[in-house]
């Protein structure tokens, strides 16, 4: 029955979401094309047109198939409206021509070139997920109530935790369990300082996880005894005490593990009361706002009307955080600037460079988006370069390969999730799909650097604890694990 209205739900939101994004889609197209009073962007008008056009075959081919997406999925097709028609949109309308200002000013030809590639990547990415839904949908489940199993072996997840928790308790606390509110987005578990900073790092989000699933676990247990709703409470209590701990990460692990926990307990307790969501939604978004804000803080100073330019701050955003034309038109002049620098040891480097234990061999000065933010002239690298310009600086003959695969990842982590009875595989593929659903805005370092601290070593865990079950003195195979 409950999955009977989850996918009358599907089937409505599909329709509206699509019908919505549409109509707005077409009347930004016009907006654009009458109001943009900068000729760098006289083909800006082409993405929201681009995106009502191949939206319009895609999900007229969409609504043929019968498939059971996830959140995953869901999100990736609100970051790809968000980015080809809100973000002209909120160029236009805020007249942010110059984003927030950093870098130069790509020329127009570099500027209309970057639309056309953006346009080429969209109707890629639909393709590549038209053939992702039809290959998966042939491994999906049946439509029959899939049962949602706890961890009902804890061992070796506890086991780990008992030997890595007073570790980290003496050498970093604070990396585990931010000390105070000052702690919000200062990334406190930059710990390179500290030797084997890259072991500290690995274990750190296990022990976190670990923390919030083997606890759930053990109050969903008692709940489908008692069936008390003061456990309800208790559960919900854990999750904000488990995202309280993620406060010093960044906006998106917050955000996105915001999302996952509300998965999870809508699954474990679906007689959770809707304003439980209500408030930690608010919560994420207050925090992701305060971020984002106080990262900009400069452009503030002597502000006549503070309100105006804060709303003027986060519309510049939309460029930065959602890759948009200026940014893509200066990471495709980056390749100009400094292609004869950028070779296989720089793709090697993205990778490897990512992964902790082994970044600290590795020539962190040539890594591609070193480049880009040298092309800026930053004093620093937090400015991400697109993913179809990290791409294009390898395979300019094919500048769509890294997103291509991305949203074919997308797909798979969304079909696993879904797919998925065992609690703690069910968060841990929907989490770092939503990283992958975000490759409209993140390159390939942050995606496979994600992957390997917030995925792997958990996935990894976890798969031994599901196979393994220790008792006094023996142990025994459990079901298989799978990735």
């Amino acid at each position: 029955m409950k999955q009977r209205s989850e996918l009358q739900f599907k089937n409505v939101f599909k329709k509206r979401f699509f019908n919505t994004m549409l109509i707005l889609a077409f009347g930004i197209t016009i907006y654009t094309l009458l109001f943009t009073a900068n000729t760098t962007y006289n083909l800006l008008w082409l993405l929201p047109f681009g995106y009502f056009v191949s939206t319009l075959v895609y999900y007229g081919v969409f609504t043929k198939i019968s498939y059971n997406y996830g959140v995953v999925f869901i999100a990736a097709n609100i970051i790809i409206f968000i980015r080809y028609v809100l973000t002209p949109f909120s160029i236009v309308f805020s007249s942010a021509y110059s984003g927030l200002g950093f870098g130069p000013n790509p020329s127009q030809t570099s500027m209309s070139l970057a639309i056309i590639l953006m346009v080429f990547e969209l109707i890629s990415v639909y393709f590549i997920t038209i053939f992702a839904i039809l290959y998966y949908k042939k491994k999906q489940q049946s439509s029959s109530e899939m049962t949602i199993k706890v961890l009902s072996n804890k061992s070796i997840i506890i086991i780990f935790m008992a030997l890595t928790l007073p570790i980290i308790l003496a050498v970093s606390p604070d990396s585990l369990i931010p000390n105070t509110l000052s702690s919000i987005g200062d990334n406190t578990e930059n710990i390179s300082n500290l030797p084997m900073s890259g072991f500290f790092l690995l274990i750190i989000p296990v022990l976190r996880l670990g923390f919030l699933l083997v606890t759930i676990s053990f109050i969903k247990k008692i709940y489908e005894k008692s069936n008390n709703g003061l456990l309800i409470i208790l559960a919900w209590l854990v999750v904000f005490i488990y995202l309280g701990m993620l406060i010093s990460t960044s906006r998106w692990i917050i955000v996105f593990s915001s999302i996952v926990c509300m998965l999870v307990m809508a699954r474990l307790f679906p007689k959770t009361p809707k304003v439980y969501y209500g408030i930690l939604i608010s919560i994420t978004v207050v925090i992701f706002a305060s971020i984002s804000i106080y990262k900009f803080t400069w452009a503030l100073d002597s502000s006549i009307n503070p309100y105006k330019d804060i709303f003027n701050v986060l519309f510049g955003q939309f460029q930065e955080y959602f890759s948009g034309p200026r940014v893509v038109a200066q990471s495709l002049d980056m390749v100009g600037t400094f292609g004869g620098q950028i070779g296989l040891s720089t793709l090697v480097n993205d990778f490897f460079g990512s992964i902790p234990l082994l970044s600290n061999y590795v020539d962190q000065n040539d890594r591609i988006n070193v480049y880009f933010n040298l092309y800026l002239n930053v004093g620093n690298v937090s400015h991400i370069i697109p993913m179809i310009g990290n791409s294009y600086a390898y395979f300019p003959f094919f500048p769509v390969l890294f997103m291509l695969i991305a949203q074919w990842l997308m797909l798979r982590f969304d079909f696993k999730s879904q797919n998925e009875e065992h609690i703690e595989f069910k968060y841990i593929y929907a989490y770092i799909g939503l990283f992958f659903a975000m490759s409209m805005g993140f390159n390939v370092q942050i995606i496979f650097g994600n992957f390997i601290m917030y995925f792997l070593l958990p996935w990894f865990l976890f798969s031994i604890n599901r196979r393994v079950r220790l008792k006094t003195s023996s142990y025994r195979l459990s079901n298989k694990g799978g990735y």
